[in-house]
């Protein structure tokens, strides 16, 4: 896996989560000491996280999205521990990708409950990021993660 140098803009000092940006793909002004790992499928996209930073690190709940040409190609709602995927689920075009991650990998647990708690995580890290789009006015965006948030939970039926 490759280290992906994220910055973090200057609004990182307020009480909400700040986007993170791969710097190497997006040079934005604004604070460079908060990095997270990418998961190796995710190499040659411009990967954006929005959620905590810790000791210099991207780490608890939030929304980790990679885009390629402009495009959002693969979305990770959940936690992220260290700088790296923990808890969640990924949402690609083959469906949903759920349980506990290692380097990016998914770990090989069969355990019901733990598949249950990483959707039950990403539900509400889609609600938690729609309610913060919706105060940035942000009402189209808002309304989508609110949608995952409902299909996520679905999931559970």
């Amino acid at each position: 896996m490759k280290l992906i140098l994220a910055v973090m803009p200057l609004l990182f000092l307020s009480l909400t989560p700040t986007p993170v940006v791969s710097e190497e793909l997006n040079k934005i002004a604004g604070r460079e000491d908060c990095k997270f790992i990418s998961p190796p499928e995710w190499q040659g996209r411009t990967v954006v996280w929005d959620g905590g930073c810790r000791n210099g690190m991207a780490h608890g709940q939030g929304v980790l999205r990679a885009y390629k040409d402009g495009l959002s190609t693969l979305l990770f709602l959940g936690n992220l521990e260290h700088g790296e995927i923990s808890l969640g689920v990924i949402d690609c075009d083959d469906g949903y990708i759920a349980g506990q991650f290692s380097h990016g990998e998914l770990l090989p647990d069969l355990d019901r409950n733990i598949i249950i708690n990483a959707f039950r995580n990403a539900a509400t890290a889609a609600r938690t990021y729609s309610k913060r789009l919706k105060r940035l006015g942000n009402r189209e965006s808002a309304s989508f993660y609110l949608k995952k948030a409902d299909e996520l939970e679905h999931q559970l039926d």
